[in-house]
């Protein structure tokens, strides 16, 4: 599935509307994406966007700021890394980087969740045991707003924003309101249907915040579960709907021009 297929838009249509102004005037070039560890991100973009993208990549793991740069660079892309936490402007946390450092977080698991698990290539992945915290650091939450206005041309705001963050994505919606408001065209988030994470936000409240700030929901681009018991093999059951990524565009009667 691509971005714009909730409004029955493919890549050949893409292009058509591009050469006659349609999407164009939206400016979908500048990609922000919060989670940027693996150098990738949540968005699957038509083959027409891709020359011209320009992407930012936060990561609150400094040490892997390199990495994320050296391999999104490798592939081609223009990219722009900070070692950033993204959150609420102002608010001090405690950032737990995780024995799979992809799963590093503000947030627990959740004590009813620690002993689920997903099955990977024949192995148990078990979350309370991928998400043991090897350190903690103190960190300062930055707001999009406020970095997107304190940066200027050294971060061009996004038209196109995406978050796997692990449990705080209320957190950064939260310090982005602005650009929500007034410059985001389309958003792709981890979404949880159970509450995985202590604390963490689920379905109902992102989708609610997302419909306040004038978004509409397209499709769940991917669908997880997770077993919370551990059976023999041969008695496993599918287990239960537990997260998934979710993708938002802005209604177009929403959309505000310059």
């Amino acid at each position: 599935a691509d971005i714009f297929s909730g409004f029955g838009i493919d890549d050949q249509d893409a292009a058509i509307a591009v050469s006659v102004g349609d999407i164009e005037p939206v400016g979908l070039g500048i990609h922000h994406h919060v989670g940027g560890r693996a150098g990738d991100t949540g968005f699957n973009f038509p083959a027409i966007f891709e020359p011209g993208l320009v992407r930012v990549l936060y990561d609150a793991d400094a040490s892997s700021t390199e990495q994320a740069q050296a391999q999104s660079v490798s592939s081609g892309r223009t990219t722009i890394t900070r070692p950033y936490f993204i959150g609420r402007p102002g608010v001090k946390q405690s950032f737990q980087i995780n024995y799979d450092p992809y799963t590093s977080s503000i947030r627990k698991i959740a004590p009813e969740f620690s002993g689920s698990y997903v099955e990977v290539n024949g192995t148990d992945y078990v979350m309370g045991e991928v998400t043991q915290p090897l350190r903690t650091v103190e960190i300062d939450a930055r707001g999009l707003d406020e970095l997107v206005r304190t940066e200027g041309e050294n971060l061009p705001a996004p038209d196109l924003l995406s978050l796997d963050t692990e449990g705080s994505e209320d957190d950064i919606l939260a310090g982005a309101r602005e650009l929500l408001d007034d410059r985001v065209v389309a958003l792709t988030t981890e979404i949880k249907f159970n509450p995985v994470y202590a604390d963490g936000p689920t379905i109902g409240d992102i989708f609610r915040v997302m419909f306040e700030r004038g978004f509409v929901f397209c499709e769940f681009e991917h669908v997880g579960r997770l077993t919370p018991m551990r059976g023999r093999l041969g008695t496993r059951g599918r287990g239960l709907i537990a997260f998934g990524d979710a993708i938002f565009l802005k209604h177009p009667a929403n959309i505000r021009g310059d």
